[in-house]
């Protein structure tokens, strides 16, 4: 029997079949993007220094370097591999004009590239080989090298990090090379062979320095010029210098080697000297604006010395056959004052004025006072001598004693500077001996030509204020399109002291004084100056046995192009002064041309003044008002008034008579001027005065009219005829009723008489005889 089973199977649906969930792959597909990323990154970092190689990014890395500066950087080469040191080659700092500024021919890392991305046990070395850096000083002070990256800033100079990691990398310099053109002097210093070792950490910073120099002058081959080493070790904190100890020795080297670092100081001055020789042992801790401490001892000598300045006497030049030099600085305690002492000697010194290369304008005559030459001013062996102690407070400097010796004459001082760091605040006072009066001339060359001065002295001085500030001053130079921003001015310690100006008082004396031909023996005056004033006060100043000179001047200091002016304060100048022929000469002869080219003069004047202004740069009185008292007087007259009188003599001539004219035939031998007081003053361009009457023999003359600055006359003499009172007649009426004019023209030396006047006179005179012929005729036929 078949039994047939029947079960029942339970069929899962089609659409249930149909949504059952696939095996997801986007994980093996996120795998395959990173393995293809990683694959292109690694491509790209493998590749990086071929990239950086490339001229184009050479190109747009240095300019990103330079792009504060105004000038170009140039790389050559860039050999970067990861498996080997990296090297670059070729690089030139340039400025606009294309100049080169410096060069580098190499500089290479001591270890494979890619161990560059961290940092190991090991220190690093940076070597840089055949560096050369071309540094031009064209004027005192002006560099090439401010005009791409502007001058030295305020604040204080940071060492760049030279680490790697926490490793400090050592810096290694061969075969370096300075040149220094000296535009000044027109010498060039090559220094070669620089070779430095540097090490730096957070905490220190050392090294040795050695190097040749090479001189060329004008129409001179090279020379060897010496050699430069220094040893040193530098303390850092927060990557700045804090503390130094540096030995170091200079042989046959010129002086121009310190004129980059000198021109941060004090840019207005420049220094050259060839075959130096020095040696020097130094020790500092902390800087100027927060406390300085420092040991030095230093010597140093020097031939051919040299020393110009654009503030300090400019035009000038100070130079010394042999210069020798040592100063000790002992400043070290943190409590007590410390000590120094220097001493300068200067053998054969000689100050002269700089002379123009460039061809002078055909105005600049001989003759002209701008092109006359100074005649040079021998100092002789000059001595600098000065000690004294540095204060712990105010950063003060007490200067026990300041001498300074030359052949001339010689001052000492001594006295407080005070905030000697910001802004010198002097309380100093002193003597001189000797003649200064060579000395005074370099500061006022035009003062030579005024006063001839035997033996003037500085008897004692003082001075107290604040220092003037420098016109020229170290501030940076930023170029029109450059990025950099001038920092901020920093908070000083300079209103530590209230504002004082500089004040001055001295007395001076001499053995004997002569100014516009007035002479004074054995006198004194005080000099105070302040406020751009210099007042003059005379105490004793006599002139001749009786005479003396009472007038109180200042002379005021010009701001910018606004010239010296001199101003006499109103008043009497001179009292009871005797006549000189100097004094007509020069000054007189503008009052009255009575007194040009006057001879064997005698008598005595006093003179008032009213107003003075007197520029010092032109030489011609502004204003001038005064009055001159004549005492009495007797002259030889000079050629203006012999002319002028020589016509009396044929006009007395025709009036017959008694009078003795013979006197006259030539024109007056002796003039006499009787006590009176003449007025003059100035007007435009010419000098008048009032009536001046004086006597040739009994004919009196009146004298009146104007004289120019250049010296051309203007002048009327007068001339009343009454020497015929008991004469009747028409001509002898004419005589008295019709004074002569005599006009006068020309100049002092070439006077012309102008006949028109005396032609009209002689016109009447004739009228008048003939009219007196006349009626002798009509009483007489």
């Amino acid at each position: 029997m078949v039994q047939v089973t029947i079960e029942q199977i339970e069929e899962q649906p089609k659409a249930d079949i149909a949504s059952k969930p696939r095996k997801r792959r986007w994980p093996r597909l996120l795998l395959g993007m990173f393995v293809v990323l990683f694959v292109v990154l690694v491509g790209i970092a493998a590749m990086l220094p071929q990239i950086l190689s490339t001229t184009a990014m050479k190109q747009q890395i240095a300019d990103e370097l330079m792009r504060d500066f105004d000038g170009t950087l140039e790389i050559d080469n860039a050999n970067l591999a990861w498996w080997k040191p990296a090297q670059v080659s070729g690089l030139t700092v340039r400025d606009k004009q294309g100049g080169a500024l410096a060069k580098i021919a190499s500089a290479e890392v001591s270890t494979p590239l890619w161990k560059l991305l961290w940092s190991g046990p090991e220190s690093l070395e940076l070597k840089i080989k055949g560096p050369e850096l071309y540094y031009e000083v064209s004027a005192y002070g002006e560099t090439n090298w401010e005009k791409v990256f502007g001058a030295s800033g305020s604040g204080s100079w940071k060492w760049p990090e030279l680490k790697h990691g926490s490793n400090p990398i050592n810096l290694k310099i061969v075969d370096g090379k300075v040149t220094v053109f000296d535009r000044v002097t027109n010498r060039k210093v090559e220094v070669d062979n620089i070779q430095i070792q540097l090490q730096k950490s957070a905490k220190l910073l050392s090294g040795l320095l050695t190097s040749e120099t090479i001189l060329t002058t004008d129409n001179k081959t090279p020379q060897p010029a010496g050699k430069v080493s220094a040893n040193f070790q530098l303390a850092m904190a927060n990557n700045q210098v804090t503390a130094g100890d540096v030995q170091g020795q200079i042989e046959k080297t010129p002086l121009e080697l310190l004129q980059p670092w000198l021109k941060q100081f004090a840019p207005h001055l420049h220094l050259a000297a060839s075959n130096t020789d020095g040696q020097f042992n130094t020790k500092w801790t902390g800087n100027f604006q927060d406390g300085f401490k420092l040991a030095f001892d230093g010597k140093l000598t020097a031939q051919d010395f040299k020393m110009k300045s654009s503030e300090w006497i400019p035009g000038n030049e100070l130079t010394s056959s042999n210069f020798s030099g040592s100063i000790k600085v002992d400043n070290t305690l943190p409590t007590a004052p410390g000590k120094f002492n220097l001493r300068c000697d200067m053998a054969n010194c000689v100050v002269s004025p700089i002379v123009d290369k460039k061809p002078s304008s055909p105005a600049d005559t001989p003759e002209s006072p701008t092109a006359a030459a100074i005649a040079p001013l021998l100092l002789g062996n000059v001595e600098l001598l000065t000690e004294g102690t540095i204060g712990v407070a105010a950063n003060s400097i007490e200067l026990d004693s300041l001498t300074l010796k030359t052949k001339p004459g010689q001052i000492s001082m001594a006295g407080t500077i005070l905030d000697r760091n910001t802004r010198p605040l002097l309380d100093l006072s002193g003597t001189g001996q000797g003649n200064i009066m060579p000395l005074l001339q370099l500061a006022a060359p035009n003062l030579q030509n005024v006063i001839d001065v035997e033996k003037l002295s500085l008897s004692e001085f003082a001075v107290k204020g604040h220092l003037p500030r420098a016109e020229t001053k170290a501030e940076p130079k930023i170029a029109e399109n450059s990025q950099t921003k001038l920092p901020e001015p920093e908070t000083t310690k300079e209103n530590l002291f209230e504002e004082q100006p500089l004040s001055a008082v001295a007395l001076w004396t001499w053995d004997n004084l002569e100014c516009y031909g007035i002479e004074s023996e054995r006198g004194e005056l005080w000099t105070k100056y302040a406020e751009d004033t210099l007042k003059i006060v005379p105490v004793t100043v006599r002139i001749g046995a009786e005479g003396k000179f009472a007038g109180v001047s200042r002379i005021e200091f010009g701001k910018g192009d606004q010239p010296n002016r001199y101003i006499m304060e109103p008043g009497m100048v001179l009292e009871n002064v005797e006549f000189t022929e100097p004094m007509c000469r020069s000054w007189l002869k503008y009052v009255s041309p009575v007194f040009a080219n006057a001879t064997e003069l005698s008598g005595k004047f006093s003179l008032g003044i009213k107003s003075l202004v007197f520029d010092m740069q032109t030489g011609s009185p502004d204003k001038l008002e005064g009055s001159l008292l004549v005492h009495s007087c007797r002259l030889g007259p000079g050629p203006m008034i012999v002319s002028a009188t020589a016509p009396i003599s044929g006009i007395m001539g025709l009036a017959g008579g008694n009078a003795d004219t013979s006197f006259l035939k030539e024109g007056a031998k002796w003039l006499e001027l009787p006590e009176q007081s003449i007025q003059f003053a100035r007007r435009g361009e010419r000098i008048y005065h009032d009536s001046l009457t004086f006597q040739a023999g009994k004919i009196a003359v009146v004298s009146s009219g104007s004289v120019g600055l250049d010296q051309t006359l203007d002048i009327t003499l007068t001339i009343p005829l009454d020497l015929l009172p008991e004469k009747n007649g028409a001509f002898a009426q004419f005589l008295r009723s019709q004074p002569v004019e005599i006009k006068v023209q020309g100049t002092f030396d070439k006077p012309q008489v102008v006949s028109a006047p005396l032609k009209k006179l002689g016109a009447g005179a004739v009228e008048g005889l003939l009219k007196g012929l006349l009626n002798r005729r009509r009483k007489n036929p």
